[in-house]
């Protein structure tokens, strides 16, 4: 592991946002970046990303930017706040003058990162899924290195120039006490936990899943803790019914989401590339249920990886729909040892040294171009 002699600032600029998955992985790159010395930027949209850098006491620079569209409308939206975007990265690079810059994906981050590539300044870029988006495409064929949370998506870039590093998670995520975290989240201390999330906004098919699946579920002693997402909390509530506080606990959201992950036994959950990885770091068994309309269809490529490694199954929103979810559940905790060795195949997934492998990447990438020289860290 490397950090920097005294004497020479190394600077970083670190770019993602739009969406948490997106940013909380950043955000771990950069603190870890600024355990070794380096001095981090951070750079993106108008999302929470600006609010979340400065809690943490990263400098933040908003650079605007679109998401991208396929249709000539969408294009023409886009175009003007892609132009302000570049031209605001491109007054950053020259004011700050960073020796390396990390793109960890999202539309926000690809001004900056197609900023640095024409300023020649070495460039990295993290893609989390199976299936890169079209910006991480597009940049992968101009940046020094791109980084990979999945080996299947080394096919759509330049040959040598990939290091799989796997996604950074949370801190805590796996770390949890499972008695305490059963407490805390107002649950029993016996028998098994089923998860059921769909990110931070919820997902209808899931909520509507829960609502099939519930009375079934509670009959066979399986408590369900559901992150419902902030619109669909009281619609949640109001059909569990007298199930509330009874087997049945209803969040809108989990800030502590090691404590959600401690407390369960199974996860039926979206396939977005965060929650993959903090289910293989805990070593969590999932009935995965792939967003139907994600980018190039990512999150069911993404899915795959965990169902040919033993770690999921996969189910369709019209599986769901049709009842599948809720015989699934049953199925598998009526079979602890059939959980148990799918949770020991996430478990084989998980890369729960990605932010430091990342953070090495960015100090190669400074020392060979010269910026700057390292010094190996005593333990």
């Amino acid at each position: 592991m490397l950090r920097w002699l005294p004497g020479r600032s190394v600077k970083a600029i670190v770019s993602a946002g739009g969406t948490g998955g997106h940013t909380y992985p950043a955000l771990v790159v950069a603190e870890t970046l600024r355990h070794r010395g380096v001095d981090v930027l951070f750079a993106g949209g108008t999302g929470p990303e600006g609010a979340l850098a400065r809690e943490r006491g990263f400098e933040f620079a908003a650079v605007p930017s679109a998401k991208g569209s396929r249709s000539v409308g969408g294009m023409v939206r886009a175009a003007v706040p892609l132009a302000r975007g570049f031209l605001r990265a491109v007054r950053v690079i020259a004011r700050t003058k960073p020796d390396v810059v990390v793109g960890m994906g999202s539309y926000a981050a690809f001004a900056m990162v197609q900023a640095a590539v024409l300023a020649r300044t070495p460039t990295l870029i993290h893609e989390q899924n199976s299936v890169p988006g079209r910006a991480n495409r597009f940049l992968g064929k101009q940046v020094r290195c791109v980084a990979l949370t999945f080996a299947d998506a080394e096919r759509y870039f330049p040959a040598g120039r990939c290091a799989i590093t796997g996604l950074p998670t949370r801190p805590g995520i796996g770390a949890a006490d499972r008695a305490e975290a059963r407490r805390q989240l107002g649950l029993r201390p016996d028998g098994p936990a089923l998860l059921v999330l769909g990110g931070s906004q919820g997902a209808r098919s899931l909520n509507q899943a829960v609502a099939a699946g519930l009375s079934r579920w509670l009959e066979a002693g399986v408590q369900v803790l559901h992150l419902t997402g902030p619109s669909h909390l009281d619609a949640a509530v109001a059909a569990a019914g007298s199930a509330v506080g009874n087997g049945y606990r209803a969040l809108a959201y989990c800030e502590r989401m090691e404590l959600a992950y401690a407390a369960v036994d199974l996860v039926l959950c979206r396939a977005g590339a965060s929650t993959l990885a903090e289910l293989a770091l805990c070593g969590l068994p999932a009935l995965l249920v792939p967003y139907p309309y994600a980018a190039d269809d990512h999150q069911r490529a993404n899915a795959s990886a965990f169902v040919r490694a033993g770690a999921a199954r996969l189910l369709t929103d019209a599986d769901v729909a049709a009842g599948a979810a809720t015989s699934q559940v049953l199925e598998l905790v009526a079979n602890p040892e059939l959980m148990a060795s799918m949770g020991t195949s996430a478990k084989s997934l998980a890369r729960p040294n990605a932010a430091e492998a990342l953070a090495d990447l960015v100090c190669k990438l400074s020392v060979d171009s010269g910026r700057a020289t390292p010094r190996t860290r005593r333990s």
